[in-house]
């Protein structure tokens, strides 16, 4: 995500630099550079969240590691608890759990921004504690152990699902059951059986994202993963938009999954799929690209 978004500034600055401020691709860019709610903002909002938040996003999102070291620098000057630089030159980072937010709300960029630098971090070497966003998916595996356990205590399902599964097949089938196991806890009329209660919900809630965020660790992987720094301009262009699309995609899947208002998360994704349907068709062709049936991917 961090490369992707690195990579997609140029393209968000001539959005701006065209005029073309009302589109869904720019609002969606934008988000990720305010820690404001930009759905519903005015095009006035929109270009002065862009106005502050561009030369933040251009210091921190580089292709050599400065961008990353330029967010440790601004942290540090922030909160020495979060992050700090040692005698010997190496660094504490200490978000603590849920913190990511904090940082992200003290810098005035959106959580989504912080926790992709935190993963490029990662993979510059950087010693990342365990207590940090790192740390969240162990937690959401775990999670999802004992509140799996708690719904089996109190009779709301006999299933033992399998987190960690590297079967596509069988994630969607436990998708699909944790998903009755959702609303086997409602009645014909939407509400809450007597049986049960709001921790009952969270409990069937975690089950579900924790299966969800597993299928998309293993489903459209390469997509996420390829490498455009050396490829032809065309292509790193259509290869990033095919990236921020599955990462949309994915949390439109998690939002629809637990019956969350989808509305944001499906206007990001139809913006993103209109814009890739508009590229190049033959470079699409060349990569077996087709746009008809990525919300189906």
């Amino acid at each position: 995500m961090y490369d992707s978004l690195a990579g997609s500034l140029e393209d968000i600055k001539q959005l701006y630099d065209d005029g073309l401020i009302g589109t869904n691709q720019f609002r969606t860019a934008v988000q990720l550079m305010s820690n404001q709610d930009l759905s519903t903002a005015s095009i006035d909002e929109l270009l002065a969240a862009y106005e502050s938040g561009y030369s933040v996003m251009t210091k921190y999102f580089t292709d050599s590691s400065d961008g990353c070291l330029n967010f440790l620098n601004d942290v540090q000057k922030l909160n020495s608890e979060w992050v700090h630089m040692n005698e010997d030159g190496s660094w504490d980072i200490n978000f603590g759990v849920g913190d990511d937010q904090d940082v992200a709300d003290a810098l005035g960029i959106n959580v989504e921004a912080v926790q992709a630098i935190m993963r490029k971090l990662s993979d510059y070497g950087f010693d990342i504690n365990l207590d940090s966003i790192f740390s969240q998916l162990d937690n959401l595996q775990s999670r999802a152990e004992e509140a799996n356990q708690a719904l089996i205590d109190i009779g709301a399902t006999d299933i033992t699902f399998n987190f960690g599964t590297d079967d596509i097949d069988y994630l969607n089938e436990q998708i699909e059951q944790s998903k009755d196991l959702l609303n086997s806890l409602y009645n014909d009329d939407g509400e809450l059986n007597v049986k049960y209660n709001e921790d009952d919900v969270e409990n069937a809630i975690a089950v579900i994202e924790r299966l969800i965020y597993r299928k998309q660790s293993l489903d459209d992987a390469a997509i996420l993963k390829v490498d455009t720094s050396t490829a032809d301009s065309d292509i790193t262009n259509i290869i990033s938009k095919l990236q921020e699309f599955k990462l949309s995609y994915n949390n439109l899947e998690v939002q629809t999954a637990i019956g969350a208002d989808t509305t944001e998360a499906q206007t990001a994704c139809d913006g993103l799929l209109t814009e890739i349907s508009g590229m190049d068709a033959e470079i699409l062709a060349t990569l077996g690209i087709d746009t008809t049936s990525l919300l189906e991917s």
